[in-house]
């Protein structure tokens, strides 16, 4: 997946300084999206619940339930 479009799965990055916890972890995924994507999709082959093209989707589906 190509950074810009997983950046726009989690969201734009704030160019504020970031003091709050819970800003810095929104933070760091949106900074990590693409490596974190690349975890979930390997745990979702592992695992067997997709195959093809819908792997991806479903990696995206798991980001957006969290």
């Amino acid at each position: 997946m190509e950074p810009d479009k997983a950046r726009s799965v989690v969201g734009t990055r704030a160019t504020a300084a970031v003091s709050d916890p819970k800003d810095q972890i929104i933070e760091f995924l949106t900074d990590n999206t693409v490596p974190l994507l690349s975890s979930i999709r390997s745990y979702v082959l592992r695992m067997g619940l997709a195959r093809g093209e819908a792997v991806a989707a479903a990696a995206l589906e798991v980001v957006h339930n969290c």
